[in-house]
């Protein structure tokens, strides 16, 4: 899988398909996936337990690996 962000133009809706968070949302691409090839990746944001809790579950349903790095809080997939 390859990571064409470049291509995506915002005002555009038929590029939206080459945005790498599209491509996981849309299980084309894995999380793990997009964290090794994706050069734009967005600053780390807080969420709360009820959101985790929400993408726990689907990460699970989609059958995503990941743990939780106990000093950063970082969640990594793996």
């Amino acid at each position: 899988m390859i990571c064409e962000c470049h291509k995506v133009i915002f005002s555009d809706s038929t590029t939206h398909k080459y945005l790498c968070q599209n491509k996981v949302n849309d299980s084309l691409m894995t999380m793990k996936e997009y964290y090794n090839i994706c050069k734009h990746i967005d600053p780390p944001v807080e969420i709360s337990t009820k959101e985790f809790k929400r993408l726990e579950k689907l990460w699970n349903e989609r059958g995503y690996e990941f743990y939780i790095d106990e000093k950063t809080k970082e969640i990594i997939f793996v």
